[in-house]
């Protein structure tokens, strides 16, 4: 009980998910398992009973011991239920075969297929609960990090959620691409909040959001930065592509207009940005001049 005990705590010891993996692995070679499967399910099940496990339900496959050795997977392999068992791998099995399920209260996350000896199945049954609690705490990690990075009100990534996005962004992009800065700010929007109310704001805003995912939908990033601003990072294999940005931007404020009828249309002003050295690790500079283009796109409209 103490070694169950110690590898139960190490499993909660974790930063990412492969570290996750490799603890309970290491915590089933610890009870000298020579071969595992750890599968789960694409999202938790709320079954409570074997018998309700659909045939067609989807198996993620995330790590494996195979004599002796654990080993945590860097792409997907997935499997069916009634297809597990089918699997060449664990057809190799040569000891007992034990299918157990990975449980946390009412939530059924995957199965752990073993090949063990008899006196390991006690243990197993104990360390399966600590097991759950892992993966719990893995998707309560995962679930906490996308809150903080999302915005509830567009469902696009908040100011923290895109600027630790940019530098991965540009990392990808820029040998292949030419990356441009995109500064947007809602027209009127205290306009809007004081005549139609904040409801109609709120509407406004989500509006804007669906514009920028339409006009934006292929290698991009796109965030609120806060109130009525947002910020596009968008990769082009072509250059000098701002009048194609322009083009895109008036086509899709028009068709979400038309689309989504309220008190009063959605038009915005934008600052566009061609990121020249791609190799600089903050962006601010960048950021902050298509901020200021956006401005003079706006007073250029109030002076009309």
């Amino acid at each position: 009980n103490h070694l169950v005990n110690l590898m139960s705590r190490r499993m909660m010891v974790f930063n990412n998910q492969k570290q996750c993996y490799t603890n309970i692995l290491e915590a089933l070679k610890n009870l000298e398992i020579q071969n595992v499967s750890l599968l789960l399910f694409e999202k938790p099940l709320m079954i409570t009973d074997y018998s309700e496990l659909k045939e067609d339900e989807t198996l993620e496959l995330v790590g494996y011991i195979r004599n002796g050795k654990g080993t945590v997977l860097n792409y997907s392999k997935k499997t069916t239920v009634s297809q597990l068992l089918l699997n060449s791998d664990i057809q190799e099995y040569t000891n007992n075969l034990a299918v157990t399920g990975i449980y946390i209260n009412e939530l059924f996350y995957g199965i752990l297929v073993c090949d063990m000896f008899l006196n390991s199945y006690s243990l197993l049954e104990y360390l399966d609960s600590h097991i759950g609690s892992s993966i719990y705490a893995l998707n309560l990690i995962y679930i906490l990090d996308y809150q903080s990075k999302t915005d509830q009100l567009t469902g696009l990534y908040n100011r923290r959620g895109i600027l630790q996005q940019i530098p991965e962004f540009v990392s990808e992009k820029k040998n292949s691409y030419f990356i441009y800065v995109i500064y947007v700010d809602l027209d009127g929007l205290k306009v809007i909040n004081d005549i139609y109310g904040h409801d109609e704001g709120d509407l406004s805003i989500k509006k804007l959001g669906i514009i920028l995912k339409r006009a934006f939908k292929h290698d991009s990033i796109i965030g609120r930065m806060g109130g009525d601003e947002f910020l596009v990072l968008y990769a082009s294999d072509e250059d000098n592509v701002e009048k194609l940005i322009r083009e895109q931007l008036s086509q899709k404020e028009t068709e979400v207009n038309d689309e989504y009828k309220q008190e009063i249309d959605v038009h915005m002003s934008y600052g566009i940005r061609k990121i020249e050295d791609l190799n600089q690790s903050d962006f601010s500079d960048e950021i902050n001049m298509a901020d200021k283009l956006m401005y003079v796109c706006k007073m250029n409209k109030n002076t009309r």
